[in-house]
């Protein structure tokens, strides 16, 4: 179990994926700046910047801190704050050297033993 402790609530950005575009949103929309105020296992208490009043229970989302991705979805709120319970977790650093790995220096995708994968 970790706790953030409250004098270091880092800056983290959370991004809607429940509309008709789904995970495609995650490139075409923004996140929200929001600070991390507490996470305890799979569960996340975040607090959205003043004026952000979107995001209801129910929402799919994607939350991004420095180190992870999160998907998951907005299981209560309470003013400003929202309690995100995620499902999927995924490593920034592994996530950027699969990309690495996988994508040409031509931008198409190869496979290691293929004629343009070497």
């Amino acid at each position: 179990m970790e706790v953030v402790a409250p004098e270091t609530h880092p800056l983290i950005s959370l991004r809607d994926l429940s509309g008709p575009a789904g995970v495609q949103a995650r490139v075409q929309t923004p996140g929200v700046t929001a600070r991390l105020e507490k996470q305890q296992g799979d569960r996340f208490t975040i607090r959205l910047e003043t004026g952000t009043g979107r995001f209801p229970a129910g929402t799919l989302v994607e939350l991004i801190t420095p180190e992870r991705y999160y998907l998951g979805e907005i299981s209560s709120c309470d003013g400003d704050l929202r309690t995100i319970t995620t499902e999927h977790e995924l490593d920034r650093a592994a996530v950027t050297a699969i990309q690495a790995a996988w994508v040409s220096p031509r931008g198409a995708a190869t496979l290691p033993g293929t004629p343009t994968g070497q």
